[in-house]
């Protein structure tokens, strides 16, 4: 007995369903984007702050943006082995534009460079996991201050080079640029200091701030209050100048004052310890970079915090829920 195919129904055609691509895919593959060529801009404002050609906040906000955008991944990208590519991708950006070092720092400075963002993947993954409600911005604080560890430790690392005695360690320009940001920082913290002036302008503020306690000056004549502040005045300057073991009379600007005195400090650390003084000097820049962090850290996590509430608002990304209840960030 033979059997006939059945007839083809040339009018209502079943359709051919077509391939998608899986949920949030795109939007993945724009923040994977997004933190390499970050990465890339970090490398390129930190080259230019190294040639005086931009300030010290520029590569600091290109920083936390960079920081933000890794913590995201964190919270976002599910998959470790794409994770892992897009880490690996990242450590190459940030020394695109120093591939001329030497090949040995090089490949030094990107195999610790990697190490610490790796580290701190693992440890803001392992947050998200052990925890049924994760907390963002404990998650951000975690993740972040191992980014900050691993660029405050690739840029020392670039300026070894630098640490030669025919060269200062730092140009005036690039070190006032650092001066004049954390002054600022101070300044917003305590209005009442201002270090961005004379050491006569710093002295007369704390004199101002010291004189004004006592119940006896306010009263005095107006003359007599000038003559005691003047006097405050020159011994807070004289006491500066015991201390520091320099001659100023106060028309000095701070920033020219704190330039000598760490360019002293460096002849000083240059003659003490001979061939070890560029590897000694590394570590005092790392952890003098590294030292912003604790500013710099809680900064970005905040911020990020505040992102990833914005980005829940405008439906970019949800909240979804596993079977034991536990919340996660889905694209």
């Amino acid at each position: 007995m033979k059997f006939s195919p059945p007839p083809e129904n040339f009018i209502n055609q079943t359709p051919v369903e077509k391939a998608s691509a899986p949920r949030g895919f795109y939007k993945s593959l724009v923040l994977d984007t997004l933190t390499v060529l970050t990465a890339a801009l970090f490398s390129l404002s930190y080259y230019l702050f190294l040639n005086d050609r931009v300030t010290f906040p520029i590569p600091v906000l290109i920083l936390i943006i960079f920081s933000i955008l890794s913590t995201l991944e964190v919270l976002l990208i599910k998959s470790l082995k794409r994770r892992t590519l897009v880490l690996v991708l990242e450590a190459l950006a940030l020394f695109l534009f120093f591939l001329n070092l030497p090949n040995g720092l090089l490949v030094t400075a990107f195999g610790l460079t990697l190490f610490f963002l790796v580290w701190g993947e693992m440890n803001g993954r392992r947050e998200v996991s052990n925890t049924l409600e994760p907390s963002y911005f404990r998650v951000s604080r975690i993740t972040i201050s191992k980014i900050v560890s691993a660029l405050a430790l690739m840029a020392a690392i670039i300026y070894f080079p630098k640490f030669d005695a025919r060269e200062n360690f730092i140009s005036p320009a690039k070190f006032g640029s650092v001066f004049n940001w954390a002054s600022d920082v101070v300044s917003k913290i305590y209005p009442e200091v201002n270090l961005n002036g004379t050491v006569s302008d710093f002295a007369s503020k704390l004199a101002e701030a010291e004189i004004e306690k006592t119940p006896e000056y306010k009263n005095l004549p107006v003359p007599n209050q000038e003559k005691i502040k003047q006097a405050a005045i020159e011994s807070i300057i004289a006491k500066f100048n015991e201390q520091l073991k320099i001659e100023n009379k106060g028309s000095e600007n701070l920033v020219d004052i704190a330039y000598k005195i760490v360019s002293s400090k460096i002849e000083q650390i240059k003659n003490q310890f001979s061939d070890q003084f560029r590897i000694v000097w590394t570590i005092i820049l790392f952890l003098t970079i590294r030292s912003l962090g604790v500013i710099l850290v809680p900064l970005a996590a905040g911020l990020n915090y505040l992102v990833i509430q914005l980005l829940l608002t405008a439906g970019f990304i949800f909240i979804s829920g596993e079977t034991r209840t536990k919340e996660n960030l889905t694209l």
